[in-house]
């Protein structure tokens, strides 16, 4: 399937998970130039030899905390200087604290809120401008169904994930216009 991705700049995020291996391999699949972003780029290492030997452009592995300021706007700054210009924004990072609600402690709803919604959050705040300015972009946030039908044990992930799709929906709103 030819979805017009040739040459692309994707970059993403979460790409050590499961997840991110298949997005990694679809956009790859595509020809898109891939930056992939994760707290632990040597665990990127098998899959970034698995789209070299597919004819892909090789991809670039960075470090990214995405629970840290400095950490996400430098792989975004990074990320932007080796694409160019991104062309293409997504979003998958995130897991989430499980167990009873009054046993989870502010320490682990902190570190799910920073993780997913506010790695988010960042990457949103430092792509978002560069993409209105030239006026194309496109944004994936993959949010969890938790969102909208949370499990009981999963309480931080579903939190995060219902605030990811607030800012999808206002962002929706906000950057439409401008292509």
């Amino acid at each position: 399937m030819d979805l017009q991705l040739r040459d692309a700049g994707v970059v993403l995020s979460g790409a050590s998970g499961a997840l991110g291996h298949a997005i990694a391999r679809a956009f790859a699949s595509e020809g898109a130039r891939l930056v992939l972003l994760a707290r632990k780029p040597a665990a990127l290492e098998s899959l970034v030899a698995e789209i070299i030997t597919t004819g892909a452009p090789r991809p670039l592995a960075l470090n990214c905390d995405l629970s840290s300021a400095s950490s996400t706007d430098a792989a975004i700054e990074a990320a932007e200087r080796a694409l160019g210009a991104i062309d293409v924004l997504v979003l998958a990072a995130g897991a989430a604290q499980g167990g009873i609600f009054w046993d989870i402690d502010d320490a682990a709803w902190q570190r799910n809120l920073d993780a997913k919604l506010f790695g988010s959050i960042r990457s949103l705040r430092a792509v978002a401008p560069r993409m209105t300015a030239r006026g194309r972009g496109r944004i994936v946030v993959i949010a969890g169904n938790s969102a909208r039908l949370p499990e009981p044990r999963m309480l931080p992930g579903a939190v995060a994930n219902a605030g990811l799709l607030a800012i999808v929906r206002g962002l929706a709103e906000e950057l439409g216009p401008h292509g």
